[in-house]
């Protein structure tokens, strides 16, 4: 009895957080509450979505969702539930709060029942997820979001912080991390030293010079263009062996370096891999060519595509 009054009373204290959240008021005078109401639209992946789709429309019989996920009397979720029962990687799912204007600072601290939170495309500034030991998917991406602490988040699976204000995320601690998308933030660098399960890595179109995932053997997904990169040193993808891909920029230039599955419409693999380097000139320079350790040039290419799973060691030479 006493542990079922506990945990009443944790539940209390964190849906009122969340509903603190919901009352806030923007420069407009609307409450957050206001703005779903106006711009909710429920997306779904269920059993009877057409499987030619990554997702549907829940239409007007879904009705009006608030966002909050309880279930079995605990916060398991904010503007996202996911159905599939091992939460990772999501099957079946409703997501309710994208794309509605919320603003202000979302406290979701202490919430240790707490297993995902959605809120992209909206104008959030501030998330606190601290004691969030059970999170597993942390998706905050086109928010203007400027500091961010996941040190508590240790069993956290997926990390969408991409397109916010953010400058530095220490994932140190977050040795479950699978997923980690850092793209268009203003990150000079990032250490994944204590990433060993990594195997999406997007930091595109950041400040970054150096880029090392040696630690991340199991990386399939990089894409590391758009960045001031005089460094990249990584391994070749989906070998056993531990072999080196690395660039490095000779010059007036810089490098860049993405490899992945290829995806058709539903996002889904086709079976086809990319593997790209590419070469960025200073304006006013000439890019001469992709050079190996012997110093035999291998190709003139500015974006040359390689065979997926390639160990290289190159340069690009700039003059």
């Amino acid at each position: 009895m006493e542990m079922e009054e506990g945990r009443g009373k944790a539940l209390s204290v964190q849906t009122e957080q969340v509903r603190a959240f919901l009352d806030q008021r923007g420069l407009d005078g609307r409450t957050n509450r206001e703005r779903i109401e106006r711009n909710q639209r429920v997306i779904r992946r269920v059993a009877t979505t057409d499987k030619t789709k990554s997702y549907e429309d829940a239409g007007p019989e879904a009705g009006s969702h608030d966002g909050v996920v309880v279930v079995d009397g605990k916060l398991i979720g904010f503007g996202i539930h996911i159905f599939n029962e091992d939460i990772y990687p999501l099957q079946s799912f409703e997501i309710y709060l994208r794309n509605c204007g919320l603003t202000g600072h979302l406290d979701l601290s202490g919430c240790q029942d707490l297993l995902f939170v959605d809120v992209y495309h909206n104008e959030i500034d501030s998330v606190d997820v601290g004691g969030d030991t059970s999170l597993q998917i942390l998706g905050i991406q086109d928010n203007h979001i400027s500091t961010l602490d996941v040190g508590d988040l240790v069993s956290c699976r997926g990390i969408d912080a991409g397109k916010n204000r953010l400058a530095s995320l220490d994932v140190s601690r977050c040795h479950e991390l699978v997923e980690l998308y850092i793209n268009d933030n203003g990150f000079s660098a990032i250490d994944l030293g204590g990433c060993p399960k990594l195997k999406y890595f997007y930091c595109h179109n950041n400040r970054i010079q150096e880029l090392d995932t040696r630690a991340n053997p199991l990386l399939r997904h990089l894409n590391a263009t758009g960045n001031p990169l005089k460094r990249i040193r990584s391994l070749a993808p989906q070998r056993e062996e531990r072999l080196p891909l690395e660039l490095t920029a000779d010059g007036p230039g810089t490098v860049g370096m993405q490899f992945n599955p290829v995806y058709n419409a539903q996002w889904k693999e086709t079976g086809e891999w990319r593997q790209t380097y590419y070469a960025y000139p200073q304006e006013g320079h000439e890019f001469l060519g992709w050079y190996d350790a012997a110093g035999a040039l291998l190709s003139q290419e500015a974006a040359w595509l390689d065979e997926y799973g390639a160990s290289r060691v190159l340069t690009a030479r700039f003059s």
